[in-house]
């Protein structure tokens, strides 16, 4: 906060008060360029820092298979422990990801509500993305958790209408991606779901009926952030599997991998 200006210095330096007001005012215009000046570079600092983030996102995939590019409006951090945080698609072993991240990210306003998605989806070919993203996704999207009406900057408030799933990629699908994408919800109004809500204990439901795109456009969501990171399969993958409870593992797919059918492994 800058002080206001001290004008009494000047009192018995001129003739004349015509003087006196014509220094004052001049000292005001002054001071005004100067915050003016601060204020524009604040503001280039924080388009830069954007442009940043919005180039880890595009390296990674994010605005070539699963939504339209955008600039994000601040920084979103996933937490799942003090060492484990996501930081644009650093690997972390399964076994520390098996709880709900903790969300950090800037106020939108006390009156704000927001929308979390966290997300799987296949390995992506390094160097293989291009500069203009398809209509339509071109790979399966797997959720593990969406959260609506989050209230400012409280994670813990809100409804989990997908209940946490852990990353569970099986060994021959190797490093997956794992995007979480925050949202602002239109008109900052809390948001009706009308469709299944899934629990943590069930697979099924999961994929197939869901495109990032298509969801932000039908909830009229406002993109904020994202952050990724990546994992592959370790020990954890069969404790987390357990919590399944509507999950049929066939010899089908015990033997060949095959993701096709109700009740049957898919890429998660």
């Amino acid at each position: 906060m800058s002080k206001p200006l001290d004008y009494s210095k000047w009192d018995n330096l001129y003739d004349s008060d015509e003087e006196r007001e014509k220094e004052k005012q001049k000292a005001r215009w002054e001071a005004e360029e100067q915050r003016a000046r601060a204020k524009r570079g604040c503001a280039q600092v924080y388009f830069k820092r954007m442009s940043i983030l919005q180039g880890e996102l595009r390296k990674n995939g994010l605005f070539y298979d699963i939504m339209d590019e955008s600039t994000p409006d601040q920084f979103i951090e996933l937490r799942w422990g003090l060492d484990t945080v996501s930081l644009f698609g650093n690997e972390v072993p399964c076994s520390e990801l098996t709880r709900r991240p903790k969300l950090v990210y800037e106020s939108d306003g006390p009156d704000s509500y927001h929308t979390i998605v966290f997300m799987s989806v296949k390995p992506m070919e390094v160097g293989k993305v291009p500069t203009e993203a398809p209509p339509v996704p071109n790979c399966p999207q797997w959720i593990h958790w969406i959260r609506i009406n989050m209230k400012d900057i409280d994670d813990t408030s809100g409804e989990d209408v997908v209940e946490y799933a852990p990353p569970c990629p099986m060994e021959e699908m190797g490093t997956r991606r794992y995007f979480g994408v925050l949202y602002r919800q239109h008109s900052n109004q809390p948001m009706a779901w009308t469709g299944k809500k899934i629990t943590k204990s069930e697979w099924n439901g999961r994929s197939g009926w869901f495109e990032l795109r298509n969801f932000g456009e039908t909830h009229k969501l406002k993109f904020l952030a994202a952050n990724l990171v990546r994992t592959c399969n370790d020990s954890s993958v069969e404790t987390t599997m357990k919590r399944f409870t509507d999950l049929v593992v066939t010899e089908e797919v015990q033997t060949t991998g095959s993701t096709e059918g109700p009740g049957k492994k898919e890429e998660a």
